[in-house]
């Protein structure tokens, strides 16, 4: 069992927004704050040893640096999941183990984050990741040992390392990803944590 003082929690806000349209969908507000900000203010109450988020949009960078957030810039994002992951590992420190989390996964819950870090066993390469209905994968800790080895390009590689993994069920809304905008005009504010509303 893996402590969450031992984890470094991690934040993938580099990404293109090429479903969204013009814009960045990680800045569309969502019960009154940017989309990104529901995860960054999940992590910040958790005691997680570091929080760091790899972005590529200044915008979306002053927001975490903003929520007290190291930020490490992805100056290549097109490459793919991949190069954000490597940074996040380098941005780490190499330390272990590492939570990772996508910005754009705003319903989330304390309790599910700190079920995967207790569910983590130290010193495992054997990874944790969520799963709902034909789904496995993020949020999910991994040792960084197992990221340093994954492709700097494309997304395949990630997913292939959660082949096995030990996984933690959630709720299919906890793991609702938005990609366009018409999802995040149609989503309820309601499905917010109280206490994380501004």
């Amino acid at each position: 069992m893996s402590k969450p003082g031992d984890v470094v929690a991690v934040v993938l806000a580099a990404g293109l927004s090429r479903r969204y349209g013009n814009g960045d969908k990680l800045l569309h507000p969502l019960g009154g704050r940017p989309l990104c900000l529901h995860i960054a203010a999940t992590l910040r109450r958790l005691p997680f040893s570091r929080r760091v988020a790899v972005c590529s949009n200044p915008a979306v960078a002053q927001l975490f640096e903003a929520e007290g957030f190291a930020v490490v810039r992805n100056a290549d994002p097109q490459i793919g999941l991949g190069s954000s992951l490597r940074i996040a590992v380098q941005a780490a420190g190499n330390a272990s183990p590492i939570l990772v989390c996508l910005a754009d996964m705003p319903f989330v819950t304390p309790t599910h984050l700190l079920a995967l870090a207790h569910a983590f066993q130290a010193g495992s390469a054997d990874p944790v990741a969520s799963a709902g209905p034909d789904f496995i994968g993020p949020p999910a800790i991994f040792s960084a040992g197992l990221l340093e080895h994954l492709p700097a390009n494309g997304e395949g590689g990630a997913r292939a390392l959660l082949r096995g993994a030990t996984t933690m069920e959630a709720a299919p809304r906890e793991l609702a990803d938005f990609d366009t905008r018409a999802a995040l005009e149609a989503a309820s504010a309601g499905d917010l944590d109280p206490s994380l509303q501004p």
